[in-house]
């Protein structure tokens, strides 16, 4: 028994999720998604809107992690630690930050996107 519950908690994903909101004055938007899988890698996606510029730095936990093109205010990214065999460690509560010329412009916490999904679940039950 004990077996088994531990091979369920050893496979299981691990994903986090934030919503960025703008700094001082900046009025973009948008996410970032992070899934790390049982096999030690970890992919990530960022999704940007309203940004102006071409470019922009994403940090994590004040470690970057990406250097992303914007194309007409807005960028979308997806990263994967196998191809770049960085390695890539994110917590709840880990700050995501979205910078232009070492500027913070988005910002926002990661939290276990699993409360997300019993949310929606339990929407989804109502109906």
């Amino acid at each position: 028994m004990f077996g088994a519950i531990r091979k369920h908690l050893l496979h299981r994903k691990k994903r986090l999720t934030a919503k960025l909101s703008g700094v001082a004055g900046h009025t973009g938007g948008g996410a970032f998604d992070y899934i790390r899988f049982p096999e030690g890698f970890a992919a990530y996606e960022v999704n940007l809107h309203g940004v102006a510029g071409t470019r922009a730095v994403v940090v994590l936990d004040g470690v970057e992690i990406a250097e992303i093109a914007i194309e007409n205010g807005r960028a979308i990214f997806s990263g994967d630690t196998r191809r770049t065999g960085v390695a890539l460690i994110a917590l709840s509560g880990d700050k995501i930050e979205i910078r232009q010329h070492g500027v913070v412009i988005l910002q926002g916490k990661l939290h276990n996107a699993r409360r997300l999904y019993r949310a929606v679940m339990s929407l989804l039950r109502l109906h």
